[in-house]
């Protein structure tokens, strides 16, 4: 399987991002990496978006879990 493009990821559904994520084999240059990475936060934001709508309370709990977690000094995490 070849990596899709930047615009591909940007334009590609939830199904197109996890058979991606599933498939793809680790990215051995940095255009790789960086798709691998549009991939990856691209899918989280679409979940996180789908999950917003669908369930705000999960979302919420979601939250206030990074909030905790942040809390304990752990950095990097992402909110819903």
């Amino acid at each position: 399987m070849k990596y899709p493009t930047v615009g591909e990821v940007m334009s590609a559904c939830v199904d197109d991002l996890a058979v991606w994520h599933e498939n793809l084999p680790p990215p051995q240059t940095d255009v790789e990496r960086t798709v691998h990475r549009r991939v990856q936060k691209r899918g989280f934001e679409l979940a996180a978006k789908k999950i917003r709508n669908d369930e705000p309370e999960l979302a919420n709990e979601w939250n206030d879990l990074m909030d905790k977690i942040e809390g304990i000094g752990v950095r990097g995490t992402t909110r819903m």
